[in-house]
């Protein structure tokens, strides 16, 4: 579901500013999963959320949930 969800995020042209928080959110939990492949889809869904988002505000949103997760998105 993972990399499907991040292709969606990816491909599909929606503004997720106003959910952009509550999408992120639950893809960060996998930002620190053991897998290697994991961690790289789960970054690139947060990226692609963040990039899709046209308000300033709710892409502060998505880097406060990694703040307070304390992932290291590289």
């Amino acid at each position: 579901m993972l990399r499907a969800t991040r292709h969606l995020l990816d491909e599909v042209p929606l503004d997720l500013s106003r959910y952009a928080k509550e999408f992120a959110e639950p893809v960060l939990a996998q930002a620190k999963h053991a897998e290697d492949w994991r961690r790289k889809e789960a970054v690139g869904a947060v990226a692609a959320i963040a990039v899709s988002c046209t308000n300033v505000d709710a892409v502060r949103d998505v880097f406060d949930a990694v703040k307070v997760r304390r992932c290291r998105l590289t």
